[in-house]
């Protein structure tokens, strides 16, 4: 596939996610003149308007923006549910199409494409990079330009929003996956420092990252099922919320706290000495 084409596929799923935009800011404003009621925490509710356009703005984001409402929920009638729902479709086949640029779906591992995704160290591959440059769109987000708009289930009655405080994880990756991490990296000089590390050691040894994960916006949310029983769910939460009903839940909106530091005797997983610092990759505990 050259560039020419790798751009008019881009470019063509993308155009799909630009008009399926449109259409939700739409029917979203037609929600307003409807009347249909909203919460965005931050914005007095009885200025709609400016509630709904920044609800837009937020759905419509391609870009990581802190600057954007992080959440909120907004009473949705069919026709924004359904235009909701073909955004999400062609965010998927954006997806797709980035896939197909990149030769298809490597078997790697979770942990492994959310690295990759996430590190500005790491390079994308270079078809990708060409064709979002050639498209304007090299500053995109690829996993803000994935995530869907969340639609809760009809009848929901309450929504409560907490937060996942910060707290450090750790991440095991193979030695292939160090290697296709090291194969990105645009420092040529620290690729081949870090490739050399890695031939030196055993192809069934695991290599671990310690990653610090920020504060998770989650909501705890309570709906009536088909068999009018109340259930009660927790789910994360990356934008605003589609609530597909004309009231409004009862809503409790909780600010970010201050973070707090939570130390947990856990066994030692690694060592004090990072191996390849470049990546922030450390072996065992015990194995060098």
């Amino acid at each position: 596939m050259s560039v020419m084409e790798t751009v008019d596929t881009l470019s063509s799923a993308y155009v799909e996610i630009a008009e399926s935009i449109k259409q939700v800011e739409t029917q979203v404003l037609n929600d307003g003149d409807a009347k249909l009621p909203l919460f965005i925490p931050g914005i007095d509710s009885n200025d709609g308007r400016l509630a709904r356009i920044a609800a837009i703005k937020s759905m419509s984001r391609v870009r990581a923006d802190s600057s954007l409402i992080k959440t909120g929920a907004l009473c949705a009638s069919n026709k924004t549910v359904a235009a909701v729902e073909q955004l999400n479709q062609a965010k998927d086949r954006f997806k797709e199409a980035v896939q197909s640029v990149k030769g298809g779906v490597k078997k790697t591992s979770k942990a492994l494409q959310h690295m990759i995704l996430a590190n500005a160290k790491l390079t994308r591959d270079d078809k990708l990079a060409a064709a979002l440059k050639a498209m304007g769109a090299l500053s995109f987000d690829l996993r803000t330009c994935y995530a869907h708009v969340r639609v809760l289930p009809e009848n929901t009655q309450a929504i409560s929003w907490t937060w996942a405080m910060k707290h450090k994880r750790m991440v095991t990756y193979t030695v292939a996956d160090a290697f296709e991490l090291a194969s990105r990296m645009a420092d040529e000089q620290a690729r081949l420092a870090a490739e050399i590390q890695l031939k030196g050691l055993p192809s069934d040894e695991k290599l671990v990252q310690k990653i610090d994960m920020p504060p998770q916006l989650k909501a705890n949310i309570q709906f009536i099922d088909d068999s009018k029983q109340l259930i009660k769910k927790s789910i994360t939460v990356s934008g605003v919320l589609i609530v597909p009903q004309a009231f409004l839940p009862d809503t409790i909106w909780r600010e970010q706290p201050k973070e707090a530091t939570i130390r947990m005797n856990r066994p030692k997983a690694r060592e004090d000495e990072v191996f390849i610092p470049t990546l922030g990759l450390y072996r065992h505990a015990g194995k060098s």
